[in-house]
């Protein structure tokens, strides 16, 4: 009998033993866009790991994984393991669960919506998030003349099919491009927004692997051109940058933010629902939306999602109607955007709403009178009856949600195609002109 008891106090502590050595060893594993977990999730999770209490972590590098290990006053352990391969690898990896969370310069493609249909609507606001923005300046030396250029003509000018100032109007001589390197999320974007499936980029550029020192050759070269990250402009001039009909827009922290640029784009995280999700995936996730984290992305070099005011006023391409409504009023830094033909809002809108209804209570403002403009993409073959009724019904939804919460909308209105932000020629620049602007006084 003694030794039966032995046996079982034996077991029972083996397997407490593995229980408890299973518990302090946690992990995270977060896999997907170079332009993501190349600076910005390690940092970011680096500062998770510090306010849930745990020692500074010890963070290895080995190609495109970064780990980050630390333990907290308890002796739990917990690594973090980031490997950046680009955005299709971290939905392959949640397909295969080899990540719990997948980091995405772009959105989610059907087919992969479809493949992890298992793991919940991946399009949700519990499974979709929107971390960052991002834009992309191109630069000149300080005394080019040149002010703006179309997107189609910065493409011919970086494909080598423009290769002398004088055809667009510059001072006679020779073209020299100045691109980042085919690793950098920098070049990723510029060649999905500006090249796209059109053109190449031209062998005669000269590939750099650093924003600053692309910067700053283009600085010392009066004949150069190159493409950088917005915080790294330094010295050079910036151009503004027009798509289509619309009017050039320069590159800025509101352009950006608003997504009005036309060289902007927003940054994902996906997550596994609830019900599959690993905890600590859920967690990184709120950390991600905390000021602690915003103020990490803004050091990164990408644009947060806090709201502000911008002393803008309507240019003389929006209707007469609404310049007279907006009249000493400011907007504010967010557009809400709708999918093609809804009029509901997108997971990002939801966001920015209660980022809108925040602030305004946080700065007192929530019965000083929001006025909402709505705008809808003009596609070549679609009825402008169409257009107008969806910007007015958008325009309509986002007062809607703002009033249950409180806040005192005192316009609403829609204006159909006009006042087109980029070309609508282009599936991407009919996402940027379906948007409700918010203005207040």
């Amino acid at each position: 009998m003694h030794t039966r008891y032995l046996l079982t106090f034996v077991l029972f502590t083996f397997l407490t033993a593995s229980s408890n050595l299973q518990a302090a060893n946690l992990q995270l594993r977060i896999q997907g866009s170079n332009t993501v977990g190349a600076q910005l999730a390690p940092k970011l999770a680096e500062a998770w790991l510090e306010e849930k209490g745990y020692d500074t972590p010890k963070i290895s590098q080995e190609d495109e994984l970064t780990t980050l290990q630390a333990e907290n006053s308890e002796g739990i352990s917990l690594e973090v393991a980031i490997e950046a391969k680009g955005s299709s690898f971290g939905f392959k990896g949640l397909q295969q669960r080899t990540a719990d969370l997948g980091m995405s310069s772009r959105r989610i493609k059907q087919k992969e919506i479809d493949a992890l249909s298992d793991l919940g609507q991946m399009t949700s606001m519990a499974s979709e998030h929107v971390i960052a923005l991002d834009g992309i300046a191109v630069i000149l030396h300080p005394n080019n003349p040149l002010d703006q250029l179309d997107k189609s003509t910065i493409r011919d000018i970086f494909s080598g099919k423009i290769n002398n100032w004088k055809k667009i109007g510059g001072k006679p001589g020779a073209i020299n491009l100045y691109a980042r390197d085919d690793q950098s999320g920098t070049y990723e974007v510029f060649k999905k927004l500006v090249l796209g499936k059109q053109a190449e980029m031209s062998n005669k550029a000269k590939r750099f692997a650093d924003n600053a020192e692309l910067s700053a050759v283009v600085t010392d070269d009066p004949f150069g051109i190159g493409f950088v990250g917005l915080p790294y402009i330094l010295q050079a001039k910036a151009l503004s940058i027009s798509d289509g009909e619309a009017p050039a827009i320069a590159p800025s922290r509101f352009s950006v933010a608003t997504e009005d640029y036309a060289l902007s784009r927003r940054l994902y995280m996906y997550t596994p629902d609830k019900q599959s999700a690993n905890p600590l995936a859920l967690e990184f996730i709120d950390f991600v939306y905390s000021a602690a984290a915003q103020r990490i992305i803004a050091e990164v070099g990408f644009i947060t999602q806090q709201v502000f005011l911008s002393d803008r006023t309507p240019g003389e391409h929006y209707p007469q109607e609404m310049r007279e409504l907006a009249e000493g009023a400011k907007r504010l830094s967010v557009n809400m955007r709708f999918a093609e033909r809804t009029v509901f809002l997108d997971n990002k809108a939801k966001r920015d709403a209660d980022r809108v209804y925040q602030y305004l209570k946080d700065n007192g403002k929530l019965m000083s009178g929001l006025l909402l403009f709505g705008f809808a993409e003009d596609k070549p073959e679609g009825l402008r009856s169409n257009s107008l009724n969806r910007s007015v019904r958008r325009a309509d939804q986002v007062a809607k949600y703002l009033a249950e919460k409180g806040v005192r909308v005192a316009t609403s209105r829609g204006y159909g195609g006009k006042a087109p932000v980029a070309s609508n020629d282009t599936a991407q620049g009919q996402e940027k002109n379906r948007r409700v602007e918010l203005w207040i006084k």
